[in-house]
C-alpha cells in the first residue's frame, strides 16, 4: 500500500512539475511575444517607421464607465497603393475627425467637422520625422527587470492558435485582456481593459482597405510646405510634452550686454536694459532655444488647431494681423521685436506673430486692503489660467525691464514675449487682466502691449485709467489695477466701444457680490467661491492667506501662473505650473525690487561645478 502511495505521489509530483514547467514556459513565451511586439512598435515610432507596409489598422479607446453607444478616441491608419492616411477622432473636440493623408507627393490635412483642408504639393518631412523620434524616445522603454515585473502583473498566457492567410496566429490572454498576434502590424486583434479604460485594436489586410481620403473632400487651401510640416511636427511635440519627464535645467548665469539671465533651482530671472533694440537683442541672445521652441509651439502647433477650426491658415492670418495692428503699436515695440529676432536668430515675422497671438485668458484677480487684510496692507493676487497643455510653463521667466526714459517694471511671463499680462512698475502700480469675448475686434493696441505701455508710462492708478480709456482697444478684457501709494485699486471692464470702472466695494452687473475694501474678478462659479473665501477670512488675510484663497476652484485646472503683488513694498511672490500640476499647488518664490534690478545677479546661488556659463 505504501509503495502504491509512493508511486502515486511521485507521479503526481512529476505531473505537477510538468504542468508548472509548461505554464512557466507558456508565460515566458507569451511575455516575450508581447514585449517583442511593443518594442517593434515603439522603435518604429522612434525611427519614424510605419507599423506596417500595407493594410488597415484601427484603434479605439474609451473609459469603461462610458455608455455602449458613446463615442471614444479612434485612430484609423490606412496604407495601400493609393497612399497613406491617418484619421483621428476624439469625443467633444470640435475639429475632429481629423484626416491627414498623402497623395503622390502632396500632403493634406483636413477637419471633417469644420470643412477645412490644407495641403502642400511637395514637402521635406524630416521635421515630422524628428518629432516622431522625440515621441518614440519619450515612450516607456523598460529594461529586463521592468519587463519581467510587468509580465508578473498582467500574467499573459498563450491560450489558442489559428491559421490566418497561411500564417500562424497566437491568442494571448492576460489579466488586462486578449490579443491575436500576426499580420503586418504584428497584432491582428486586441481587446484591453486597464486603469479605467477599454481599448480595441484590429488589423485588416490591403484587400479591405480604402484610400482613406475624405469623401466628400472639403475645398483645399495650398500653404507653404515648411509651415505645413512645422504645424504637424509641433502638434506631435505637444503630445510628447504630455508624457515626457520634466527636464531639470542646470543652475546657470548668462550675460548679454547689460542684460543677464540666471537659472536657479529651476526658476528663471532676467534683466534687460537699454534701448528697445538693445533690450530685445539681450532677451533673444540669452535664451534663443527656449524662444524658438515657444514660438514654434504657439504659431505652428496651437496655430494649426486655430487653422482647422476657422479654415484660415494661422501663420498667414498672423502676418496679416501684424500689419492690421501696426498703426496702433508703438514703433519702439517693433524695434524690440527686431532685436529679439536677431538676438535669437529667428525670422522676424515669427517673433511678431508670437507677440500678437490672440490673447484669451480665463483668469481671476483679487485686490484687498484696509479692513480686509492684516495691517491694512494692499495685496493684489493675479491668477492666470491658460493652455498649460502646450507647455508655456517650460519657458516661464520673471523679467525685469529697465528701458531708457521709461518706468522700470517687472513682468511675469514667458521667454520670447515682450508684452505683459502680469506686471508691476517702480511707481508701485500693478496690473493683471481677465479675458472675455470679442474675438476679431483687433483694431487697437494688443492687450499685452497696452498693459506694458501702462507700466512704462503711468505713475498712478488714474494715469492707467486715462491711458486705457483713450487708447484704441481690442476685444473684451477686465483689468485689475492697484496702486501702493493710496493704497487703492480699480477694476476696468473694457471693449473697443465700452469702458466701465469699479472700485473697492462697488457693484458691477457681472461682479454683483461686492466686498468692502476689495475688488474681485473671476468667472461664473469661481467668482462666487472667491467672494465666499474672502468674506470667511475678512480682516485676517495676509500674503499666505491670499495664496490659499486663490487655490482651486478659484484657479482652474489650466492655472499657468499665480502672483501675489505687495505693491507698497515692491515685492512679488510667483508660482508657475509644472508638467502635471497647476500653479496654485506649487511653492511660491518671492522677489524683491533690489534683487530684480541689480546690475549684478545674485550669483552666490549658483552651484559650484554646475553648467554655469557667462556670455560676454
Amino acid at each position: 500500500m505504501s509503495r502504491s502511495r509512493s508511486r502515486f505521489v511521485r507521479g503526481a509530483a512529476v505531473s505537477l512539475g510538468l504542468v508548472a514547467t509548461f505554464v512557466i514556459l507558456n508565460w515566458a513565451v507569451a511575455s516575450w511575444v508581447i514585449w517583442q511586439r511593443y518594442t517593434t512598435w515603439v522603435d518604429g515610432v522612434a525611427v519614424a517607421r510605419w507599423p506596417m507596409q500595407s493594410g488597415v489598422l484601427e484603434i479605439e479607446a474609451k473609459k469603461t464607465s462610458a455608455k455602449e453607444d458613446e463615442k471614444g478616441y479612434r485612430a484609423l491608419l490606412v496604407r495601400n497603393s493609393a497612399g497613406t492616411s491617418l484619421e483621428l477622432s476624439m469625443p467633444g473636440k470640435g475639429v475632429y475627425p481629423l484626416v491627414c493623408w498623402s497623395e503622390g507627393t502632396s500632403l493634406h490635412l483636413a477637419s471633417i467637422s469644420k470643412g477645412s483642408h490644407f495641403y502642400t504639393p511637395e514637402a521635406d518631412i524630416s521635421e515630422i520625422g524628428a518629432s516622431l523620434q522625440e515621441l518614440g524616445a519619450a515612450l516607456p522603454h523598460p529594461g529586463l527587470v521592468g519587463k519581467i515585473m510587468a509580465a508578473f502583473v498582467i500574467r499573459p498566457l498563450v491560450t489558442g492558435v489559428r491559421i490566418v492567410d497561411g500564417e500562424l496566429s497566437w491568442r494571448i490572454s492576460s489579466a488586462v485582456g486578449t490579443m491575436w498576434t500576426g499580420g503586418a502590424a504584428g497584432v491582428r486583434e486586441a481587446d484591453i481593459r486597464f486603469a479605467g479604460w477599454q481599448g480595441h485594436l484590429v488589423w485588416q489586410d490591403e484587400a479591405s482597405a480604402s484610400a482613406g481620403k475624405p469623401d466628400p473632400l472639403p475645398p483645399g487651401l495650398e500653404v507653404p510646405a515648411s509651415e505645413w510640416v512645422l504645424g504637424v511636427a509641433e502638434s506631435i511635440r505637444m503630445l510628447t510634452f504630455q508624457i515626457t519627464p520634466v527636464a531639470v535645467e542646470a543652475d546657470e548665469l548668462r550675460r548679454s550686454g547689460r542684460g543677464w539671465l540666471e537659472v536657479r533651482n529651476g526658476h528663471r530671472q532676467m534683466l534687460v536694459e537699454g534701448t528697445p533694440y538693445e533690450m530685445g537683442f539681450q532677451h533673444g541672445s540669452l535664451a534663443p532655444e527656449n524662444i524658438r521652441r515657444a514660438a514654434n509651439r504657439l504659431v505652428y502647433g496651437v496655430g494649426l488647431l486655430y487653422s482647422l477650426e476657422r479654415g484660415q491658415w494661422f501663420p498667414q492670418a498672423a502676418r496679416e494681423l501684424v500689419e492690421r495692428q501696426r498703426p496702433f503699436i508703438a514703433p519702439a515695440y517693433f524695434e524690440e521685436m527686431k532685436g529679439l529676432a536677431e538676438g535669437a536668430g529667428l525670422p522676424l515675422d515669427l517673433v511678431q506673430a508670437t507677440n500678437i497671438f490672440p490673447e484669451f485668458f480665463h483668469c481671476s484677480g483679487a485686490a484687498l486692503m484696509g479692513n480686509a487684510t492684516v495691517g491694512g496692507e494692499l495685496l493684489h493676487a493675479r491668477v492666470l489660467d491658460y493652455m498649460t497643455e502646450v507647455g508655456l510653463q517650460e519657458e516661464a521667466v520673471v523679467m525685469a525691464v529697465a528701458g531708457t526714459g521709461v518706468n522700470r517694471f517687472v513682468t511675469v511671463g514667458y521667454l520670447g514675449f515682450i508684452g505683459s499680462v502680469t506686471g508691476m512698475n517702480d511707481k508701485q502700480v500693478a496690473i493683471g487682466e481677465m479675458g472675455g469675448k470679442g474675438e476679431g475686434d483687433w483694431d487697437g493696441v494688443p492687450m499685452s502691449l497696452l498693459i506694458r505701455q501702462s507700466l512704462e508710462t503711468c505713475d498712478t492708478l488714474a494715469d492707467v485709467e486715462r491711458l486705457m480709456r483713450e487708447s484704441p482697444r481690442t476685444c473684451e478684457y477686465y483689468y485689475l489695477i492697484t496702486d501702493g501709494k493710496g493704497p487703492s485699486a480699480l477694476g476696468i471692464a473694457a471693449t473697443p466701444t465700452k469702458f466701465e470702472t469699479f472700485g473697492p466695494g462697488d457693484w458691477n452687473e457681472q461682479l454683483n457680490q461686492p466686498v468692502d475694501d476689495a475688488v474681485l474678478l473671476s468667472g461664473k462659479g469661481r467668482y462666487e467661491e472667491l467672494v465666499k473665501r474672502v468674506r470667511d477670512g475678512y480682516g485676517k488675510i495676509d500674503r499666505d492667506g491670499l495664496i490659499e484663497i486663490i487655490k482651486r476652484p478659484v484657479a482652474m485646472r489650466s492655472n499657468l501662473h499665480n502672483v501675489i503683488f505687495q505693491p507698497q513694498s515692491l515685492r512679488l511672490s510667483v508660482a508657475d505650473a509644472t508638467r502635471g500640476g497647476a500653479a496654485c499647488d506649487q511653492p511660491y518664490r518671492t522677489y524683491t525690487w533690489s534683487e530684480l534690478f541689480s546690475g549684478q545677479p545674485p550669483v552666490e546661488g549658483i552651484i559650484p561645478g554646475s553648467s554655469a556659463m557667462v556670455r560676454p
